[in-house]
């Protein structure tokens, strides 16, 4: 057994109605993997960056994919989900959920990723490292893509030190950088 799960609306706030299924996979793991390689390519393409291979990385690593561009330079990403594992549990565990989450929800699901990884690699220095904060196995839609690219409050997550390059939110339905 697996789960789907999907953003099957959001009202004018962006507040978002989350809805999850069983569905016949035969990986009972699908919702707790994390997949940084098709995050990476959806990343690239969304923001139009042309690629030639994005490779995966050793699991103890601090880059968990490597992006080689078409000019031959690579790039550097770390992925993470926005969704915690408290938050999917149920989805899993039912035939059907229907959820909604409201804006600030939603914004804190983003903010902890960030602070998770900010505490993780505290002093690392990952000046060339881009953390991409994936919404997999969710789509967002994109008038709540375009407001929360517009949060001034989450580009001061970054503190006085960023320990990343660029944090983005990479989504299917578009990528927006946050810092």
């Amino acid at each position: 057994m697996g789960v789907q799960i999907g953003i099957s609306g959001a009202d004018e706030d962006c507040n978002l109605t989350i809805g999850g299924r069983r569905t016949g996979w035969k990986d009972p793991k699908a919702i707790k993997t994390q997949n940084e390689i098709a995050c990476v390519e959806r990343f690239l393409s969304s923001t139009g960056v042309e690629f030639k291979r994005v490779i995966e990385q050793p699991q103890y690593s601090v880059v968990d994919a490597l992006a080689e561009l078409n000019d031959g330079s690579l790039r550097k990403f770390q992925v993470t989900s926005i969704w915690s594992p408290d938050f999917l549990k149920p989805f899993g565990a039912t035939g059907a959920v229907d959820r909604q989450i409201g804006w600030e929800r939603f914004r804190q699901f983003i903010i902890k990723a960030i602070e998770k990884k900010n505490e993780a690699y505290r002093g690392a220095r990952l000046g060339d490292v881009v953390l991409l904060l994936d919404t997999h196995p969710a789509q967002i839609d994109r008038r709540c893509l375009t407001k929360l690219g517009s949060e001034p409050s989450l580009r001061g997550l970054a503190g006085d030190d960023p320990t990343f390059a660029e944090i983005w939110l990479a989504d299917p339905n578009g990528s927006i950088r946050i810092i």
